[in-house]
Formats: C-alpha cells, sequence, structure tokens
C-alpha cells in the first residue's frame, strides 16, 4: 500500500475545497439539474493530480456530503442525494476523475497528447452526463429520451466550454504542481 505524503494530503485537501467551492456556484435549470462548475474542477484535479488523488478527491468530497455536511449544490448534504434524483451526476464523478486521470497518464506516453486528454476527458464527462440521465430517468419515471432533454441538452455547450478550459488550465497548472510536488505521486507523472 502506498503512503501518501503530506504534499498528497495537502492536494486532496485543496482539491477537495475547490470541489466544494465549485458546487455552490449553481444556476438552478427548469428542469431541476443545476449547471454547476464541479465538472470543470473535478476533471481538472484529476489532470493535474493524476487518476488516484484525483479520484481519492472525489471520494472524500462524497462522503462529506454523504454524512450531512453542506458540501453538494446550494448548501446541501445528507445521503439523500446519493439516491435522489441528482444521484447519477454525483456518483458519476468518479469515473470522470479516474477517467480523466488516465488519459493524462496516457496522454503523456502518446504522440498526440493534447488529442488524448481531450479525447479521454471528452468521453469521460459525457459518461459523467449519461449517468445524471439514467438515474434521473429511473428516479423520475421519466422516459431516457426525456430524462436526456433535461439533463444531457442543456449541459453540452456548457460542457464542450469546461472541456477546453480543462485542457488549458491543466496545460498551465500541472508544472507548477509538479515544481513542489517533490516525491509525491505528482512526480511521476
Amino acid at each position: 500500500m502506498k503512503k501518501f505524503s503530506a504534499f498528497d494530503l495537502c492536494i486532496i485537501a485543496l482539491f477537495t475545497s475547490l470541489t466544494i467551492v465549485s458546487a455552490q456556484v449553481a444556476i438552478p435549470l427548469p428542469g431541476g439539474v443545476p449547471f454547476t462548475l464541479q465538472t470543470l474542477v473535478i476533471p481538472l484535479t484529476a489532470a493535474i493530480a493524476g487518476p488516484v488523488l484525483g479520484t481519492l478527491t472525489t471520494a472524500l468530497y462524497l462522503l462529506l456530503g454523504a454524512v450531512g455536511l453542506p458540501v453538494f449544490s446550494g448548501f446541501s448534504g445528507g445521503f439523500a442525494a446519493l439516491i435522489g434524483p441528482n444521484a447519477g451526476f454525483l456518483w458519476g464523478f468518479l469515473p470522470l476523475a479516474a477517467l480523466t486521470g488516465l488519459s493524462y497518464r496516457l496522454a503523456a506516453k502518446t504522440p498526440h497528447p493534447q488529442f488524448t486528454a481531450l479525447l479521454g476527458t471528452g468521453m469521460a464527462l459525457a459518461l459523467q452526463l449519461f449517468a445524471g440521465s439514467l438515474v434521473f430517468a429511473a428516479v423520475s419515471h421519466l422516459s431516457l429520451h426525456a430524462a436526456n432533454l433535461v439533463c444531457v441538452w442543456p449541459f453540452i455547450p456548457t460542457t464542450i466550454v469546461k472541456l477546453i478550459l480543462v485542457l488549458a488550465l491543466a496545460r498551465q497548472l500541472t508544472p507548477v504542481f509538479r515544481k513542489f510536488a517533490l516525491k509525491s505521486q505528482l512526480s511521476q507523472y
């Protein structure tokens, strides 16, 4: 079992805090699924910190919300959020972090790293939207088509913008974090 360095723990704390703050930047939409900045911060975290720290950060965020701390959108919390209509979006954050982190690791070993990172992160964001739509449809007793009208289509333009921002920000911020990583997992990135 890998021991985490103090720097790793600081990365987890920093990005968990950023995820909590990004959840509060929420714009309610008519269908009941708000627009938030979590889908910018979570893949950015994984792109910078890697799949392990990125996924641990996301898991900690979900755990804090599950135990009742008001970390989810609208300062909500509690286990009910993890089984309600928006639960698929929340649970979808875990594969979003893992797949984004893995795509960035793979990208570093390919001749076209930006394309690989774009493709992997884009697929991870699409999977997160699809997971959210599936659970929303099931819990709300809607058809998948109706759920997609509420949960997927309104978010496509902003998801594309977030994808571009993740690519640009990760490219600029990863060297900064590497500089301070010393012997942490990031130095192996």
